[in-house]
C-alpha cells in the first residue's frame, strides 16, 4: 500500500503536461550538475570555442532547433519546453546566476578555495553559466519558433522583442571567445605597432600609433588629519578630510582650518613653495590651523609630494598631522597621432569613455604611469576588438523595434 501510494505520487508531478514543480526541479538539477562540473573539472572554466568552429557550433545549433520543432512540435516535451513554466524556471536559473555574479568577487585570485573552485570567481566561464544559457536560449527558441509557426500581425512585436533578445545573448555568448583586449604602451615620440596581452604574448596591430602629449586635469587634493603614531587617517565627526577651497574654512577635531595660499604648480624653496611649471611641480598649501579650544595656532606648507618632491605635513601637536592627499584625476586624454597605413595619417584625441574606432579596432584611454602622476610619459591604451557586436547590436535594435511597435499598436487600440 505504501509503495502504491509512492508511485501514485511521482506519477502526479512527473506526468505531463509538465508545471512549475518540474520545470524548477530542471533548472535545480542543471544548477547542481553545473556545480559538480566545475568542481571536478582540472582548470574551472569550460573549453572556448574560437571562430570558425564556434559558427559551425552555433549553426548545428539552430538547425537542430529547428529541426526539432518542425517535426516533434506537438510532442509533449518540445510543448512544454515552449511553455511558460518552462521560461520562468529558465529566467530565474539565469537571473540567479547573474545576482551570484554581482555579489561574488569576479576574477579575484584572493577568493577561498571552495567559492573558486565551484566557478563563482568565474561564473561567465563557468559549467553553470553555459548550462543556463543554454537552457534558456533553447527554451526561447522553441517560444520563438511556436510564434512564428502560428504568426499573425498581432504576434509581430512579441517575436521582435524576443528574437532581438535571443540573437543578443546568442551571438555574444558566442563570440565572447573571439573577443580581443590588447595593452599598448605609448611613450612621447616613439611610434609603436604592436601589443600585447595579459599574458605578455606581443600582437602586430595594422595600424601605427605615436603619442604627442599626454595631458590629466585633477580635481583639488583633500585636506586631512593623521595619527602621528599610527599615520592613519582620524575619523572625526564622520569626516577625515576635505577639498583645499581658499574660501572655506574648515573644522576638524576641534582645529580651524585656513587655507592661506594654495598653488596648482609649484616648485619646492626651502620649506616653503612658489609657483612654478617646471617639471615634476606640485599642489602644495600654505596652511594656519587655530585650535578652538586651547587657542594654539600653527602655520606652515604641505604637499602631498610626487616622484621628485617628498610629501611634507604640518604637525598640529604631538598626537595629529595635517597632510594633503594625492590628487583624483578628473579626466585624462592622450593626443596621438594614428597611421593607417604608410600613406596617411590622422591626429585624434582619446579620452576615458571616448574611444577612437580603426580597421574594426576600438581604442581606449585605459591608465598611465601612476607614481608619475600628471607628468607620466607613459599613456596605456586598450585596444579591443569584437567581431560579434554587429550582430549583437542588430540584436538589441530587433528588441527596440519590437518594443515601438507594441506600443504603436497599443496607442491604435486605445
Amino acid at each position: 500500500m505504501h509503495n502504491s501510494t509512492d508511485k501514485n505520487t511521482h506519477n502526479i508531478i512527473w506526468n505531463f503536461p509538465w508545471k512549475f514543480i518540474e520545470s524548477f526541479c530542471i533548472a535545480t538539477g542543471l544548477l547542481i550538475i553545473g556545480f559538480a562540473l566545475e568542481y571536478i573539472h582540472p582548470k574551472n572554466n569550460i573549453a572556448i570555442l574560437y571562430y570558425p568552429y564556434n559558427l559551425f557550433a552555433g549553426s548545428i545549433f539552430i538547425s537542430i532547433l529547428i529541426l526539432i520543432f518542425y517535426f516533434y512540435r506537438k510532442k509533449p516535451l518540445v510543448k512544454w519546453l515552449s511553455s511558460i513554466p518552462a521560461s520562468i524556471s529558465a529566467i530565474s536559473l539565469l537571473t540567479f546566476l547573474v545576482l551570484l555574479m554581482g555579489l561574488t568577487p569576479q576574477n579575484d585570485q584572493a577568493v577561498d578555495k571552495l567559492t573558486k573552485d565551484l566557478g563563482l570567481s568565474h561564473l561567465t566561464s563557468s559549467w553553470e553559466y553555459f548550462l543556463a544559457s543554454f537552457y534558456f536560449l533553447l527554451i526561447l527558441g522553441f517560444v520563438i519558433l511556436k510564434k512564428i509557426f502560428h504568426f499573425n500581425w498581432k504576434n509581430t512585436g512579441f517575436i521582435l522583442n524576443h528574437l532581438g533578445l535571443w540573437i543578443t545573448i546568442f551571438s555574444a555568448s558566442l563570440g565572447s571567445s573571439d573577443i580581443i583586449n590588447l595593452s599598448i604602451n605609448l611613450y612621447k615620440g616613439e611610434k609603436i605597432w604592436y601589443a600585447s596581452d595579459k599574458n605578455k604574448n606581443v600582437y602586430k596591430l595594422p595600424f601605427t600609433l605615436n603619442l604627442i602629449r599626454f595631458d590629466i586635469e585633477e580635481y583639488n587634493p583633500n585636506i586631512g588629519i593623521i595619527d602621528n603614531k599610527t599615520g592613519m587617517l582620524v575619523y572625526g565627526n564622520g569626516k577625515n578630510m576635505f577639498i583645499i577651497n581658499k574660501e572655506v574654512t574648515n573644522n576638524i577635531l576641534d582645529w580651524n582650518i585656513f587655507i592661506e595660499e594654495y598653488f596648482n604648480f609649484s616648485v619646492k624653496i626651502n620649506q616653503s613653495f612658489i609657483p612654478g611649471n617646471n617639471t615634476g611641480a606640485v599642489h602644495s598649501a600654505k596652511i594656519r590651523a587655530i585650535n578652538t579650544i586651547t587657542k594654539d595656532t600653527v602655520s606652515g606648507w604641505i604637499t602631498c609630494g610626487n616622484y621628485i618632491v617628498q610629501a611634507q605635513a604640518l604637525k598640529l601637536n604631538n598626537n595629529f598631522s595635517l597632510v594633503m592627499l594625492s590628487p583624483e584625476p578628473k579626466k585624462y586624454k592622450s593626443e596621438i597621432v594614428v597611421y593607417p597605413n604608410a600613406f596617411e595619417s590622422d591626429t585624434v584625441f582619446i579620452e576615458v569613455n571616448k574611444p577612437y574606432k580603426i580597421k574594426g579596432w576600438k581604442l581606449y584611454q585605459s591608465s598611465y604611469n601612476k607614481r608619475m602622476g600628471r607628468w607620466s610619459r607613459l599613456s596605456v591604451i586598450e585596444a579591443v576588438k569584437d567581431p560579434w557586436l554587429p550582430v549583437v547590436y542588430f540584436g538589441v535594435f530587433m528588441m527596440m523595434a519590437g518594443a515601438v511597435y507594441m506600443i504603436w499598436i497599443g496607442k491604435g487600440k486605445k
